[in-house]
This record gives structure tokens, sequence and C-alpha cells, in this order.
């Protein structure tokens, strides 16, 4: 059964960015597993309201997951990169999506983070496909560059339905229409009514 390894730096980019990818590829019959890398007393809720969300939306999609205890807003590079290498080694995975560049410098330690982790490497397992994913409000913030060559198909339902059981994080700057717009020109771009896109960094075809 394939792995699917979604890299989220906090809990809700996994639906922003891969929602309907995670739908289908559990659909498809991979398996797919979300990390989080921190779930702190954040914003309006506690941790353990946060864990709350985050289980309802794995049952709602059928996904594994598992949290780091890293510092929200705080996060640096090369302590992630040694328990980011030991999970992807633990895992072996036949895909990662992880985050692309933001203003959100979470986000970026997490990507830095992974490039390390996925480098070729005795000791590392090696991914064969490696996907960069967006985060939906970043496109309406501005200088923001993502021209994805990857398009999945999704069920723009089931992605809403995903991200509102992240009550605490639907807020009035992402709204869940925005997500079914951004998904509709997505959906243009590969002939589609919805789409999920994604930057292919490395797809490895085998000659068997």
């Amino acid at each position: 059964m394939p792995i699917t390894l979604i890299l989220s730096p906090h809990a809700d980019d996994e639906i922003l960015g891969c929602g309907g990818l995670i739908h289908q590829r559990i659909r498809s019959g991979h398996t797919v597993f979300v990390q989080y890398f921190g779930i702190d007393n954040f914003h309006i809720v506690s941790k353990r309201d946060r864990f709350h969300e985050i289980a309802n939306v794995a049952s709602f999609l059928g996904f594994k997951y598992g949290a780091f205890d890293n510092i929200v807003n705080n996060y640096k590079t090369h302590e992630l990169t040694t328990p980011l290498t030991n999970l992807i080694n633990k895992l072996k995975p036949d895909e990662i999506f992880i985050p692309n560049y933001s203003y959100n410098l979470d986000h970026n330690a997490v990507r830095d983070a992974a490039i390390i982790a996925l480098r070729p490497h005795d000791a590392n397992h090696f991914v064969n496909n490696v996907y960069i994913y967006e985060v939906d409000q970043y496109q309406a913030w501005g200088n923001y560059s993502f021209q994805p060559n990857y398009f999945v198909e999704i069920d723009i339902d089931v992605k809403i339905n995903a991200y509102l059981l992240h009550a605490s994080q639907v807020r009035q700057m992402r709204p869940a229409a925005m997500l079914k717009q951004f998904a509709a020109i997505r959906g243009y771009s590969s002939n589609v009514d919805y789409a999920e896109g994604f930057i292919s960094l490395r797809s490895i075809i085998y000659n068997k």
C-alpha cells in the first residue's frame, strides 16, 4: 500500500494545502500520514481543544497523524531536521508533500528542514516523489510566487467540510468560500471543476 506523508507546520495547513489530495489518495488506497510540527496553547483555544479538532478532521478523512512538540511561531530549522529525518526513515513514504515558502516563518523552517532531510544520502530513505503545496490564503497576500505543474482533481465539498472541522481556525481572512474560489482557479488550469496544484520537486520513474 503506497504511503503519502504530508508535512503540516500548523494544524489546518494540511487541509488548506492538501485537503482534497488527502481525500483522493485515501480513496485510491494510499495510507496518508500527516505530521504536525507544533500544537500549543495558541490563539483562542487550548492545546487540548486543538488536538480534539485534529482528531475530528483525521476521522473524517481517514488519515493517521503525529505531532512534534515545537513552539508555534518559533520553529528552528536545525531543530526540525533530525526528527524529520527519523520520521521519514521510519515511515518510508512513497511521496511527500512539503509547504511552499511564504511570509510565515514556521512554514519556511519546515520546508528548509524537509529539503535537508530529503537530500540523497546513504543514511536517508530516498523518497521518489517530492511535491510542494500551497496554502490558499497566501495567494491573497500578494508578492507570492507559485507555479504548479502537478494537479489533482478534488471534491471541493469534502475539502471545505474538513476545513470547517478546524473550527477555531476558520477566520474572516480565509473563509470557506475562498477555498472554493482558489480551487476553481486550479481547476481551470487542469480542465476540471476543482483542483489543488503542486510543484513537482522530484519524481522518479524506474525502468522495471
